[in-house]
């Protein structure tokens, strides 16, 4: 198999060896869904303390954020030169992302606006 290029959590029957397209293996695992948007190969992955939000680095120069409620994306976030190979969620307000980049920058970058656009119900009460 290549490089990955797309999220995906997908239970192998252990003792057969083979992967199982839906239900659930004997230690109860199942597929919740498959994030795809990367054109290049994901590089870094970052989940933020309230479990909310996923976020992706890629060398095709993205980040993106994801819902992890419900898989949809949240936010492209374009500017690296190259490609991207961080990102993490700042201890310090929760809608800053860092990400880092073969560029040789550090970006920040805050995804409040369409975190609150999408997911305002679950995540709005949150102080920064």
């Amino acid at each position: 198999l290549g490089p990955a290029k797309s999220c995906t959590f997908q239970p192998r029957d252990e003792e057969a060896g083979r992967q199982i397209n839906y239900g659930a293996n004997a230690r109860g695992a199942v597929l919740v869904c498959t994030l795809r948007g990367h054109a290049g190969v994901i590089c870094d992955i970052c989940v933020n303390e309230d479990n909310a939000l996923l976020a992706t680095a890629s060398d095709d120069g993205d980040c993106r954020v994801w819902g992890l409620r419900d898989g949809c994306p949240v936010a492209i976030l374009r500017g690296h030169k190259g490609g991207a190979n961080m990102v993490s969620w700042s201890k310090l307000s929760p809608y800053r992302l860092i990400s880092i980049g073969t560029d040789g920058l550090a970006r920040i970058w805050d995804v409040r606006k369409a975190a609150l656009k999408r997911y305002g119900a679950q995540i709005g009460k949150r102080l920064d």
